[in-house]
């Protein structure tokens, strides 16, 4: 998977090379083209994951409000790789938990309705979010999660589930 990230090396050493400091520089200010432009690439190549987040929890929302189902297994399951992607860096689990984009997690890991593979990528966010996480644990803990999460191990939840849950 290519990076979203631009070639930070690259824009470095280009710009090294066009100044190394053995010559006086031609220093100038920027013209507002010139600082549009630049606005516009930095806003372009920067992204802004607390926002993405929010973006995330409200249509996992908005799916629910439509009704759970099986049809929704490939935008949700994108969703939710994308979402433990940001999550890994705990600063952002920090910042989705208070979102209360746990909620939505749950919901997803209770429905019988919604295919067994988003159930285990919930499951898989969820310990992602609270791994090594000490703030995220304690919210987690203040919200019940704790509790919701034992009550679906149970015979009549997937193996591959209960597994996802116990982590």
């Amino acid at each position: 998977m290519a990076s979203i990230y631009p070639q930070w090396l690259n824009i470095l050493k280009w710009s090294l090379s066009h100044s190394d400091g053995t010559t006086q520089s031609e220093a100038r200010v920027m013209s507002e083209e010139d600082r549009t432009w630049l606005t516009k690439v930095l806003k372009e190549c920067v992204k802004d994951e607390s926002s993405r987040m929010l973006e995330i929890t409200k249509e996992f929302i908005s799916f629910q409000d439509k009704g759970l189902s099986k049809d929704l297994s490939v935008p949700l399951c994108e969703l939710l790789d994308e979402l433990r992607d940001i999550v890994e860096q705990i600063d952002m689990a920090q910042i989705f938990s208070k979102y209360g984009g746990v909620v939505s997690l749950l919901e997803f890991l209770k429905s019988d309705v919604i295919d067994d593979t988003v159930r285990v990528k919930s499951a898989a966010v969820i310990a992602t979010l609270a791994q090594n996480n000490p703030i995220v644990q304690v919210d987690m803990i203040s919200r019940g999660v704790l509790e919701q999460l034992i009550s679906l191990i149970t015979p009549e939840v997937p193996t591959s589930i209960s597994k996802k849950v116990l982590g």
